[in-house]
């Protein structure tokens, strides 16, 4: 029996407005349809190429910048099945939520 994540993202998207003057021209397309699962105990290392958008998804999780789409579930102690829905965190709530997790 496979183990419950405790991280689970699904379709994780960030992208940027290209603006000309104050329209939006297009978009950059900096994270599109990333999928992960960590199960408790595993330790992911995210490796690529300078540009390939390893910050992006870093910063889009703790919600520094917005996600432009996407789920992310949390599931710790005693939450209930399903988890936390990250993304539908106020920032007021986003706080404790950022001691538990971070970027290196």
């Amino acid at each position: 029996m496979k183990a419950s994540p405790m991280v689970e993202i699904r379709d994780l998207r960030k992208w940027f407005p290209v603006k000309s003057g104050f329209k939006v021209k297009s978009h950059l397309k900096a994270v599109d349809g990333v999928d992960l699962e960590i199960v408790k105990g595993e330790t992911l290392g995210l490796v690529g190429e300078s540009g390939c958008g390893k910050t992006t998804i870093g910063r889009t999780l703790i919600k520094i910048y917005q996600p432009t789409g996407g789920e992310f579930f949390y599931r710790g102690e005693g939450s209930p099945e399903g988890g936390i829905d990250i993304f539908s965190l106020s920032e007021s709530k986003m706080r404790p939520f950022r001691r538990e997790i971070q970027m290196v």
